[in-house]
């Protein structure tokens, strides 16, 4: 047996070198060093998966009461629809007014994503979108569209919390790209309803 690892027939590579030391990793060629460890990161970007999936249930059932994400007919899932989107072309317009490419991002990496940097510095921001959702909706059988709107978007007028916070997260990140300090990027670490 070489120095080589296996290789199955659909291009993963069996990681031999657990069984036999002498055969690890780095007396591997190069391809095949570069194959294990984008396995390994495969890997590790699963569990990270599953367990954001955790997070996330535990957080809606905290949030809403019988909340299914899958219930397109649940008004809750096209109220937080709504304000993602919202808050998406907030973000969105934050980027191209100070500069930024919104289609280059780092999480949200596509070819076909014009938003793409937009939906990563997004993220931190979801918690107000559900939270006004939340207060919109809660212990009401009769929801008033108009007033859960409403609620959703106050925090984005031109005085808003939100709309400040936004660019003051673009700035920060476009700041980030010009010294590579990351501390210039300060997300809200909590809600900002109005």
């Amino acid at each position: 047996m070489g120095h080589h690892p296996a290789t199955y027939a659909d291009g993963g590579v069996a990681v031999s070198w657990r069984v036999n030391p002498s055969n690890k990793p780095s007396s591997w060629p190069m391809r095949s060093r570069k194959s294990a460890t984008s396995r390994r990161i495969a890997c590790c970007l699963g569990r990270i998966t599953a367990a954001r999936a955790m997070a996330a249930a535990i957080y809606w059932r905290g949030l809403f009461k019988d909340f299914q994400h899958s219930n397109q007919y649940d008004p809750r899932n096209g109220f937080l629809n709504w304000g993602y989107a919202v808050l998406l072309a907030t973000v969105g317009r934050g980027l191209i007014a100070l500069g930024c490419d919104p289609s280059l991002g780092f999480g949200h990496s596509s070819r076909t994503n014009a938003w793409a940097l937009a939906s990563d510095l997004m993220e931190p921001f979801r918690p107000t979108i559900d939270a006004a959702v939340a207060f919109g909706v809660r212990d009401s059988e009769d929801v008033d569209a108009i007033s859960v709107k409403s609620a959703i978007l106050k925090p984005f007028s031109n005085d808003g919390p939100v709309k400040r916070a936004v660019l003051d997260v673009v700035r920060g990140y476009r700041d980030f790209l010009g010294d590579g300090r990351e501390t210039r990027v300060q997300y809200p670490d909590r809600p900002l309803l109005s």
